[in-house]
């Protein structure tokens, strides 16, 4: 049965993988709320022409999907509770898609470069975080009323996996975040 859910979500994340998608400015999102305003606003508003991904970028980008969903396969064949796969998370009007609940827990699974799988294994990634994960995990705990998360990370050179816990003492504020953003 976790075997079927897993290819199942797998078909879908490489389907989506084929298909042509036009490069267009993206609006806010909560995985997006962590990095720098200046850049946000650039994103959003620059004239310069968006170029479509490189093939080996989408490639390296579906390996890490990957990697992800096999995270969610491994907790549930290790008799975890997986609940709340993709829910649609909504805080201040800006919306976004968390991975999963884990035993209740709010869980965002990432794949990481042995450099940055350091950063979750050593717990260094509340003062090293260059992709804003933080206020990420921050946002979908506020879009769920929780105050505790973890980060599922998965070293993409070697298989090493960690649990990165995150305490509402260690996140931002998404709300205020937000509505600075907007």
């Amino acid at each position: 049965e976790n075997l079927d859910i897993f290819v199942n979500s797998l078909k879908e994340t490489i389907a989506e993988f084929f298909k042509e998608k036009p490069a267009i400015k993206r609006n806010l999102r909560l995985s997006s709320i962590g990095k720098p305003a200046r850049q946000l606003w650039y994103d959003k508003n620059s004239d310069k022409k968006i170029l479509p991904l490189e093939p080996s970028t989408r490639i390296k980008f579906l390996y890490g999907h990957i990697l992800e969903e096999l995270l969610i396969l491994f907790a549930r064949v290790a008799g975890h509770k997986v609940s709340d796969q993709q829910k649609q998370v909504d805080v201040g009007g800006i919306k976004g898609h968390q991975d999963c609940m884990i035993d209740g827990v709010l869980v965002d699974c990432k794949s990481a470069s042995a450099k940055s799988f350091e950063k979750f294994s050593k717990g260094t990634l509340y003062s090293d975080d260059p992709f804003g994960y933080i206020a990420q995990i921050s946002a979908y705990a506020e879009g769920n009323n929780v105050d505790e998360a973890a980060f599922l990370a998965i070293n993409k050179q070697n298989g090493e996996i960690c649990l990165t816990r995150v305490h509402s003492m260690e996140m931002i504020d998404a709300k205020k975040r937000i509505e600075y953003l907007k």
